[in-house]
């Protein structure tokens, strides 16, 4: 308890939880952009593929190729939630210092 007694103490514990946290956050942003790449570029593809070879019926087709657009969508409305985080938690660590 007397660590945080001692403001200067708090403030670079705040400072260390915020960087982690920022760290954290732009890791998984990476993640979400390389999901996102891989997801539209490669799925469409291979179902076009099955699709051509008569693996797999139009029906299907369209069902899975509106599953991937709803995760892409999933997926876009998350970075942009993580860089608006991300630039609000920076500019906040820039006033702090």
């Amino acid at each position: 308890m007397g660590r945080f007694s001692d403001p200067k103490l708090v403030a670079q514990y705040l400072a260390a939880t915020d960087e982690e946290k920022i760290k954290e956050r732009e890791v998984e942003s990476k993640d979400v952009e390389k999901q996102l790449a891989d997801s539209q570029e490669g799925l469409l593809k291979r179902l076009d593929d099955l699709l051509k070879r008569k693996i797999i019926s139009e029906a299907e087709f369209d069902r899975a190729n509106k599953m991937e657009r709803e995760k892409v969508a999933k997926l876009e409305a998350r970075q942009t939630e993580l860089k608006g985080w991300l630039e609000k938690e920076r500019d906040r660590s820039a006033l702090a210092e």
